[in-house]
């Protein structure tokens, strides 16, 4: 006897609610992702999207901080933000570790850079910074950093993680990157006028364009360059 959707649903919903609310795992104190005690929407998405991938391909759970004036931090760190949201950041911009402004790289772009002890660190912390000219760089800088540093892809049928788990550890980054144009997305071509998907109310997985994919400015054809 088949048992109907609607009653499946309750038993499901029931499973769910007996389960508990999920526990996060503990934080690694030696790590931190560090924004700006400002910072954007979209830049603390960002974090957030760092710190669950480097989970799934370290097993290391970093704490997400905001930035302060003396605050004092050891260990692995992650700066993310712009130059405006991050004062971190700018110090390290007015020390002339690297560059970073609304113009360079420009809109949408951003750099990574591992970046030697800013004043406002303690001497025993490695700082890999993910800077954008903007709060959507920043996001794409995440992306690009887990791409082509830890071995993530991002596809339209899912994500790709590596088979192993490793140690987390900074990678040996100098590069900055733009966009090569400013709106960019996936249009499978049809024979429909706006689509296959037009012509059905259910959407198949697939047929979204990865969020991913599409603010990844890796994956979108971008002009690459690698600071000198």
């Amino acid at each position: 006897m088949s048992i109907p959707k609607h009653f499946a649903s309750i038993v499901l919903a029931v499973i769910a609610l007996g389960a508990g609310p999920t526990q996060l795992p503990a934080a690694d104190r030696s790590c931190h992702i560090v924004i700006g005690q400002h910072a954007s929407a979209i830049e603390q998405y960002a974090a957030r999207e760092l710190q669950r991938y480097l989970y799934q391909v370290s097993g290391s759970f970093l704490n997400i901080e905001a930035a302060t004036p003396d605050g004092k931090l050891s260990g692995l760190v992650f700066l993310l933000g712009t130059r405006e949201s991050n004062p971190l950041i700018a110090s390290l911009v007015e020390e002339g570790q690297f560059k970073v402004s609304a113009s360079d790289p420009g809109p949408q772009g951003y750099v990574l850079k591992k970046a030697g002890q800013a004043s406002r660190l303690s001497s025993s912390a490695e700082t890999l910074v993910v800077a954008g000219s903007d709060s959507v760089g920043c996001l794409c800088g995440v992306y690009g950093l887990l791409e082509d540093h830890y071995g993530i892809g991002f596809y339209l049928g899912g994500d790709v993680l590596p088979d192993k788990k490793t140690a987390l550890k900074l990678p040996d980054v100098d590069e900055r990157k733009k966009p090569a144009v400013a709106i960019r997305g996936l249009l499978p071509w049809t024979n429909f006028p706006q689509s296959a998907t037009s012509y059905s109310w259910q959407v198949s997985p697939t047929s979204r364009p990865s969020a991913k994919a599409c603010w990844s400015s890796r994956r979108s054809s971008p002009a690459r360059t690698r600071a000198a």
